[in-house]
């Protein structure tokens, strides 16, 4: 599979709510976005390899990890950030996690609505309409919502891995 296909659709994104008044300081969050394959050798050993160096085959996992640091002097308030799952791909259920009191977020359409457990409507076989969970396959983006802040000058990161269809 080509890489480039799996590398540029890859847009992180981040979210900041601002308490207080219009005077408030925007914080400046620098987010950094690292992919690696997770290549297994003959002898079963795993290594990760820069998904920009190789391509990436059909089965193998990618695991990205976003980095955000606060490079201001403010606070980032509630912070949150997203990524995508790149078309090609699918999400690996439980890949990611999140420290309490934040939790993750999921969308079926490019990150225009979100929910922890996203669900659709499925036809049964009689005919009437079912709301079940949605098959991890199908999500398109990942979003961490930390309940807490960013502080000046911290970073964290978060980690979600794909698999290669």
């Amino acid at each position: 599979m080509n890489i480039s296909r799996l590398a540029a659709p890859i847009i992180c994104s981040v979210l900041i709510g601002l308490a207080g008044t219009s005077a408030v300081a925007k914080p400046t969050v620098a987010l950094k976005l690292v992919g690696v394959i997770l290549e297994k050798n003959a002898s079963g050993t795993i290594t990760p390899v820069p998904v920009e160096s190789t391509p990436a085959k059909p089965g193998e996992s990618i695991r990205y990890t976003i980095t955000a640091v606060n490079t201001s002097g403010e606070v980032a308030k509630k912070f949150a950030s997203a990524g995508r799952i790149p078309s090609g791909t699918q999400y690996e259920p439980g890949s990611s996690t999140i420290a309490a009191p934040g939790h993750i977020e999921f969308s079926l359409d490019g990150g225009k609505t979100w929910a922890e457990k996203p669900m659709v409507r499925v036809r049964q076989p009689d005919g009437s309409m079912a709301i079940k969970p949605a098959d991890p396959a199908t999500y398109t983006n990942i979003r961490w919502l930390s309940g807490k802040d960013l502080p000046a000058h911290a970073a964290i990161a978060y980690t979600y891995a794909v698999l290669v269809k």
